[in-house]
């Protein structure tokens, strides 16, 4: 198997989805680990990614963090690096351009979100959907994947 491409929700409780070409081959999940401090938690899950890159080279797509979100901003610049250093591509989108992409609407909220993404074709087994798409932060790491791929294809 190789991936393509990586996307990623950031965050203390997180998840990245891994793609082979169009279609998500799985959703890995993570919850910070409340004995280590904030920097190991950020580093393990950063050095996950950098496994990741160093044996696909995907390209690397990411919720970009609001100003406020500090650790995901920790997270998201490290990863950033990580890609920039194996020579990857890295893309960053705010919310409301992910939800567009995604539903049409820029404020659309997680339930519809969720329905979009499950209904998307791009998990083609409905028994791993229920599995990858079993809290918001699988969907949204899904969702990230989704509008850059037709970001990509309004840029073609």
């Amino acid at each position: 198997m190789n991936y393509t491409m990586v996307s990623i929700d950031g965050g203390q409780n997180g998840a990245m989805a891994l793609w082979e070409d169009v279609l998500v081959k799985e959703v890995k999940g993570w919850s910070f680990n409340p004995k280590r401090t904030l920097s190991e938690n950020i580093c393990d899950i950063v050095d996950s990614v950098r496994l990741i890159i160093q044996h696909h080279r995907p390209i690397i797509v990411m919720e970009r963090p609001g100003r406020q979100m500090h650790i995901q901003w920790v997270m998201y610049s490290d990863i950033r690096q990580v890609a920039q250093q194996f020579r990857c591509g890295f893309y960053g989108y705010v919310p409301p351009t992910i939800k567009k992409q995604v539903t049409g609407n820029g404020h659309a909220g997680k339930p519809e979100m969720k329905t979009h993404v499950w209904s998307s074709g791009l998990i083609i087994d409905v028994e791993q959907r229920k599995v990858m798409l079993d809290d918001e932060h699988k969907v949204d790491a899904v969702a990230v994947g989704i509008c850059h791929m037709r970001k990509e294809k309004e840029n073609a």
